[in-house]
């Protein structure tokens, strides 16, 4: 007898699945360019460019979903100087890498939704999006609380100043 199937896993961004994609979506927008050259029926050439569509949604829900690379941490730094996304765009800070990430998952169910992807592919990356916004929901709090105590600082700086100037 043979195993029942696990649930369904998204391929990683990067990989040998990714990479066939890629491929087949370079060789799929060339067959709908010369078939449209060619004058071919329009229903058909719909339909591809339906499948195209939808391979280009998928693609985005791979890169959204992929945890950015970190660039080494500047010497002293606990934080990384940069994150890469699979997507190729770089964030210089946490707040900004967990921001584009949670707008390109945003955008890449949109597109899913859009171009019938499956609701149990996107179901299966759905808790990884809620991870995204909580991460960013903590990091926006811990941003605001560092910029408070900045100006805190800053304010007190400039209160010893006008404080030394009236001596």
């Amino acid at each position: 007898a043979a195993a029942a199937a696990g649930p369904w896993v998204l391929p990683p961004a990067r990989g040998d699945v990714a990479a066939r994609a890629d491929k087949a979506m370079s060789r799929l927008t060339d067959a709908i360019e010369g078939a449209r050259a060619a004058g071919a029926e329009e229903g058909l050439v719909g339909r591809s460019e339906a499948l195209l569509a939808r391979l280009k949604a998928e693609r985005d829900l791979r890169n959204a979903a992929a945890e950015p690379e970190a660039a080494p941490p500047q010497e002293g730094a606990l934080l990384p100087a940069s994150y890469l996304h699979a997507s190729g765009e770089r964030t210089s800070s946490l707040i900004d890498c967990l921001t584009l990430r949670v707008d390109q998952l945003d955008l890449a169910f949109e597109k899913c939704a859009e171009t019938g992807v499956p609701a149990s592919i996107l179901a299966a990356v759905e808790g990884t999006r809620m991870q995204v916004k909580a991460a960013h929901a903590d990091e926006t709090v811990a941003e605001e609380e560092r910029k408070a105590k900045e100006a805190a600082a800053l304010a007190k700086a400039n209160r010893k100043k006008k404080g030394k100037g009236k001596k």
